[in-house]
């Protein structure tokens, strides 16, 4: 069970960027291409910072951040579900019923770390944006 949700973790984090960056674009398409041209990393080019490498990582930031508001609860939601099941079927058994609570535990310490991280990042685009 371990590495099953370890493989499914490690591939949902293999495509996050790709997620960040695509936003609402229809990514199944084959005329499906990411634009990176218009991006300028120094600004020199425009008046405004569409384009200029702030905006970029403002945008890829925000795209983040989202992703996260998004995928935290989901995660959660199956977190707790695998810790009620090692719970209700612990027969009472004081070791597997420590596991279970074991799971909460980190369980909800993790969704504090998601959603301070969802805010942090969300500070940072908008300080950058």
């Amino acid at each position: 069970m371990y590495r099953i949700f370890s493989v499914l973790l490690v591939s949902l984090l293999a495509y996050i960027p790709l997620i960040a960056l695509a936003g609402n674009a229809d990514m199944t398409q084959s005329s499906y291409m990411l634009n990176l041209a218009p991006m300028d990393p120094l600004g020199s080019s425009h008046s405004s910072n569409i384009g200029s490498g702030v905006w970029v990582l403002a945008t890829i930031l925000g795209r983040i951040a989202d992703l996260l508001l998004f995928t935290i609860p989901i995660i959660a939601v199956f977190s707790f579900l695998v810790a009620g099941y090692f719970y209700i079927f612990s027969a009472w058994d004081s070791e597997k019923t420590g596991r279970a609570k074991t799971i909460i535990k980190w369980n909800i310490i993790a969704m504090l770390i998601g959603f301070l991280s969802y805010a942090i990042i969300s500070l940072i685009a908008r300080i950058f944006s």
